[in-house]
C-alpha cells in the first residue's frame, strides 16, 4: 500500500513539473552604483555575468549576459520503470545606456534604458523501461526592453539600492513536437506570440565585503501589468553574487 501511495505522489509530482513551463524568469538587475568617468563594476552570479563602465562622470554602459540549465528526471515503478526526464535551457544577452550622478559622498542615483534578445527551450521525453515512448519539445525566442531607475548608496564597506525595472518582453518564433492545440491553450503557451508582456520589476540590491570586492544580495518581486494573464511567470526570487570595483585596482 505504502509503494503504491509513493508511485502516485511520484506520478503527480512528475505531471505537476511537466504542465509547469515557466516563461519569463527576471535575471539579476545591474545596479552599477557608479561615482565617475573610468569606474568598471563587474557583477558575478550564479547565473549572471554583469558588466557597468563610466564613458564620462555621467553617463555609463552595461552588458549583462544570463544563462540558466536545469537538467532533471523522475522515475517510478519497480519492474516496469518510467522515467520522466526534463532539460530546460534559459539565456539573454542585453545592453544598455544610462545617466547617474552622485548625492552627497556617498548617495547614488541612476537610470539605464536597453534591449536585450534571448531564447528558451523546454524538452521533455517519456521512457518506458529505457524505451523513448513519448518526446515533447518547445522552443521560443525573447526580446526585452527595459528602463530601470535606482537610488541608493555606495561606499567602500557596504552599499544599497531601491531599483525598479519595467520591461517590455515580446516573444517569437516558436517551435514544438507532440504539443496539441489543446494542450497550448490549456499552458498558457498559445497566447505568447502577437502580444506584448509589460512586467513591473522592484529589487533591492544589498552589498558588504572590502573595497574590491563585496558580496551582493538581490531580492525582487516581478508583477504583470500588461498582456494575457495566462503567461507563466516567476512572480518574486532571490540573486545572489560577487560585486566587483575593478577601477579600484587601477
Amino acid at each position: 500500500m505504502k509503494t503504491t501511495i509513493k508511485l502516485v505522489l511520484i506520478s503527480i509530482l512528475a505531471l505537476s513539473v511537466a504542465s509547469c513551463k515557466i516563461m519569463y524568469i527576471p535575471n539579476s538587475q545591474n545596479v552599477p552604483m557608479m561615482e565617475e568617468k573610468g569606474d568598471l563594476k563587474v557583477d558575478i552570479g550564479t547565473k549572471d555575468l554583469q558588466v557597468a563602465f563610466g564613458l564620462t562622470d555621467h553617463v555609463g554602459i552595461m552588458v549583462n549576459g544570463y544563462y540558466n540549465r536545469n537538467d532533471w528526471s523522475v522515475s517510478s515503478g519497480t519492474i516496469e520503470i518510467v522515467e520522466n526526464k526534463y532539460l530546460t535551457n534559459r539565456s539573454l544577452i542585453e545592453g544598455g545606456l544610462g545617466y547617474f550622478t552622485t548625492l552627497g559622498n556617498d548617495g547614488r542615483f541612476e537610470v539605464y534604458g536597453g534591449a536585450g534578445y534571448g531564447g528558451f527551450d523546454y524538452n521533455y521525453d517519456l521512457l518506458d523501461n529505457g524505451i523513448l515512448s513519448e518526446s515533447n519539445k518547445f522552443g521560443i525566442n525573447t526580446m526585452r526592453i527595459f528602463l530601470q531607475p535606482a537610488l541608493g548608496f555606495q561606499t567602500d564597506i557596504v552599499g544599497f539600492a531601491f531599483s525598479t525595472r519595467l520591461a517590455s518582453v515580446n516573444f517569437s518564433n516558436v517551435e514544438y513536437t507532440g504539443y496539441d492545440e489543446t494542450e497550448l491553450v490549456t499552458e498558457g503557451l498559445n497566447e505568447l506570440e502577437d502580444n506584448m508582456f509589460l512586467f513591473v520589476e522592484p529589487a533591492l540590491t544589498l552589498r558588504i565585503g572590502f573595497r574590491y570586492a563585496q558580496l551582493q544580495l538581490q531580492p525582487y518581486y516581478n508583477f504583470l501589468v500588461s498582456g494575457p494573464s495566462s503567461i507563466n511567470a516567476r512572480k518574486w526570487g532571490f540573486n545572489m553574487g560577487v560585486y566587483l570595483s575593478i577601477d579600484e585596482f587601477y
